[in-house]
């Protein structure tokens, strides 16, 4: 029996599609299946490029301690025969527990932004980590009875570079991946732009907003930005720049570097290895500005130059 006939990817999020399309067990599959887990208030609809699988099955997902039976009773009662299954993150329990009641024979962990690029932790919350110990051994969730007895292989996109990953390393490979489709074709502007790539600094990092807006304003003035880029969590931004707001095409930069070459710039963004990894082309400068943590080694390796300023 072909060891990949049938193929089962799990999505949390838009690029764990991309990235187990971009798995050589994806391409050679017969019959792919999609199972995209939604939280209250987003639509599975808008996940991209469901169009290539041959079944999509949609389960909405409770973002909430109280409600973790629920999530595991959802996933108990779904078919989970396949040869292979893919997702981003083997920390979860959604992701633990389903690969326990699968009869698969090989697990496949994509690439998850930087969390495969530092040691790999688990939820910090006193109060979630008891609980989750208790299910899991209530649920006999040992990751030692869970993953030995499947085969492991993490696709990466810079495998030369991984700290947390399981069984054998693997490229992600994109070349010729993504046949065009209707988001890809209404951003085709984005070809040979400059970008900046907004960050929420002043939510988490201790910065202040004014000196966040300063230091993206003299970037864009000086390096003739084209578009600016706002974060989800961005607060009512005085940027001088027309901005892209990305969430209204229902895509990432990372499905976008597929088709296009840009330039990108920002403070810290993981856009600057990702999009850049998948195409070559694509250019990244990473800003580094007084009092914010950039000394992020796998970002300073990958870009095209490092643009220093300080406050004024």
């Amino acid at each position: 029996m072909n060891d990949v006939n049938r193929i089962i990817v799990v999505a949390f999020k838009y690029n764990d599609i991309l990235y187990a399309m971009a798995t050589t067990e994806f391409k050679k599959s017969k019959y792919k299946k999609l199972v995209i887990f939604y939280i209250k208030g987003r639509s599975p609809k808008d996940f991209p490029f469901q169009e290539v699988f041959d079944e999509v099955v949609y389960v909405e997902y409770f973002d909430s301690i109280s409600k973790l039976w629920v999530n595991l009773l959802k996933i108990w009662k779904m078919n989970w025969n396949c040869d292979v299954i893919t997702y981003s993150n083997p920390l979860l329990l959604a992701t633990k527990y389903l690969t326990k009641i699968s009869n698969c024979s090989k697990i496949i962990w994509v690439e998850d932004g930087l969390m495969n690029y530092y040691p790999l932790s688990d939820i910090n919350f006193s109060i979630s980590r008891s609980l989750k110990r208790d299910i899991q051994k209530l649920l006999h969730l040992r990751d030692s009875d869970i993953y030995t007895k499947k085969q492991f292989i993490t696709y990466l996109l810079c495998p030369d570079k991984a700290v947390s990953y399981k069984g054998e390393l693997k490229p992600l490979i994109f070349k010729n991946l993504l046949n065009t489709n209707e988001a890809l074709n209404r951003l085709s502007f984005i070809q040979g732009k400059k970008l900046f790539i907004g960050q929420a600094l002043y939510n988490t990092d201790g910065i202040s907003k004014n000196d966040y807006m300063n230091c993206v304003n003299r970037v864009i003035k000086e390096y003739g930005i084209d578009y600016y880029v706002p974060h989800y969590g961005s607060l009512a931004e005085s940027i001088e720049c027309p901005f892209l707001n990305l969430s209204d095409y229902h895509i990432t930069f990372e499905f976008i570097a597929c088709a296009y070459d840009f330039t990108l710039y920002s403070i810290s963004s993981t856009l600057l290895y990702s999009t850049k990894s998948i195409n070559p082309q694509v250019r990244t400068y990473m800003i580094r500005l007084e009092g914010i943590d950039t000394e992020k080694p796998i970002l300073q390796e990958t870009v095209n130059g490092i643009i220093d300023y300080q406050k004024k």
